[in-house]
């Protein structure tokens, strides 16, 4: 899905761009909105659920139909705090994530390495933060209304410190390669799971 513009329409730095989609893509076949120069992309999403990509710093999202989204490098923050849909973001292509802001419904959230100040909110529902490929050597992230954290594949030793992260209950491991330290949490469960 191409946006196409008049001249000097973006020439600044405050750009926006709402997208109201309805059952978009499907889930071995997501669309790729494209959106360059924009730097804040407003979806509204209904019907039953869509499947997309974007490149965009800035993501909001509000609307009732299950989202499935995958960011790009460019994505700082996600904003689903207006979302009554389930959301399932994968946000791992970016380092430069600070912050995520789930919805209403279970949601999924996806990261490799993200800034050291992130700060990362489920929302309501029993939300799962997954941390996917990991090189980065220590994590302290600020976690509110997360259930539920899985290590997947870190590539680099990890130690995990939940300090910030006192709502986090449930901790798996998955495809573990490298040791995985975890630290000040208040995990009631660890589960080790197949690949």
């Amino acid at each position: 899905l191409d946006t196409i513009y008049a001249d000097k329409v973006l020439d600044g730095n405050a750009d926006v761009q709402n997208l109201k989609v309805n059952s978009v893509g499907t889930k071995d076949a997501g669309v790729t909105v494209t959106a360059n120069n924009v730097e804040t992309l407003n979806l509204n999403t209904t019907g039953e659920g869509s499947f997309l990509t974007a490149d965009v710093a800035n993501i909001s999202v509000k609307g009732n139909a299950n989202l499935s989204l995958t960011t790009g490098v460019k994505t700082t923050t996600l904003d689903a705090s207006s979302f009554g849909g389930a959301l399932n973001a994968d946000l791992s292509l970016s380092d430069k994530v600070t912050s995520i802001k789930g919805g209403n419904g279970n949601d999924k959230i996806t990261v490799k390495d993200f800034a050291a100040n992130a700060v990362i909110d489920g929302g309501a529902g029993n939300d799962e933060l997954v941390i996917k490929g990991s090189t980065t050597g220590t994590l302290q992230p600020t976690l509110t209304n997360i259930e539920k954290v899985t290590i997947d594949d870190n590539k680099a030793d990890l130690t995990l410190s939940l300090k910030k992260a006192e709502g986090v209950t449930e901790l798996s491991f998955v495809n573990l390669s490298k040791t995985v330290t975890e630290s000040n949490g208040n995990v009631d469960t660890v589960n080790f799971l197949a690949g």
